[in-house]
């Protein structure tokens, strides 16, 4: 299997989909908002998100994947061994998770800049978090973060069945973060991501701003500062203070505009 068809699966719709038959349920049984309907507000903006969106982002992502591929043999990346794939395969995967993490960290803190805030802000926008908001990114947001994330992985080998393991325990991890969910972790939301902890990084607090980057290991952020998850509190005020458009297309266009505006003044 190439890397290039096998980050196309990890990132299909179609695997999200079979992950939100889990979810659905669980939202259920084990609400944090028990009030909220499971047909909340904008729904159907991020239904399309998951069954359109996703479909054109895999394809950008593989692209971009194919042509790093085709240029590896010619740059600096062509003199690194590659023992880490004759690792045993639990080894592999935790390397993985590690490395893309911290690789996401920085991506997404940079989505947090005035520059690439207008792209990122569409993700933010929603105000009722469950298992389908997760799909609500701009293209610019999310392609060049997930090529990011992905260049360890070509530059020093890990084998396809490591990518495998680690991009459906990734997919998983991130329904699971937005989904409306009670799973409190304790001490051990200082080193994993759990829903209160992503919550948090959505959340309308001031005190919470900016925090809680990482997308698996919550280690990134007590590393760097930006740990925040208070005991015994959850956040339950979601959503940013500009107006975003409710339909897709607006929403995709919405921060060229921005963009276009601030040149303008």
């Amino acid at each position: 299997m190439s890397y290039a068809s096998l980050f196309g699966q990890l990132f299909d719709q179609k695997s999200a989909l079979a992950i939100a038959v889990i979810f659905i349920p669980l939202e259920r049984l084990l609400p944090l908002r028990r009030s909220q309907a499971i047909l909340r507000k904008g729904w159907k903006t991020d239904l399309i998100y998951l069954l359109l969106n996703s479909a054109l982002m895999n394809i950008a992502i593989v692209l971009g994947i194919a042509t790093i591929l085709s240029l590896k043999a010619k740059i600096i990346w062509s003199v690194i061994p590659e023992p880490v794939a004759h690792q045993p395969l639990w080894l592999q995967v935790i390397e993985l998770i590690l490395v893309a993490d911290l690789a996401h960290y920085w991506m997404h803190r940079m989505f947090h800049s005035p520059m690439l805030w207008s792209f990122h802000a569409l993700h933010h926008s929603t105000e009722e978090l469950d298992w389908l908001a997760t799909f609500r990114v701009h293209p610019v947001d999310h392609v060049p973060t997930s090529i990011v994330m992905l260049l360890p992985v070509m530059a020093f080998g890990w084998s396809p069945w490591a990518v495998g393991v680690w991009g459906s325990i990734y997919r998983g991890h991130a329904i699971l973060q937005h989904a409306n969910i009670r799973l409190p972790l304790g001490r051990f939301g200082l080193a994993v991501v759990g829903p209160e902890f992503h919550r948090w990084h959505h959340s309308t607090a001031g005190e919470a701003r900016n925090k809680n980057f990482a997308a698996q290991f919550a280690l990134w952020d007590v590393l760097f500062g930006t740990h925040y998850l208070p005991q015994g509190v959850c956040s339950d005020s979601y959503g940013i203070e500009e107006t975003i458009p409710t339909k897709y297309v607006d929403q995709l266009c919405h921060p060229f505009r921005e963009l276009r505006q601030k040149w303008r003044n």
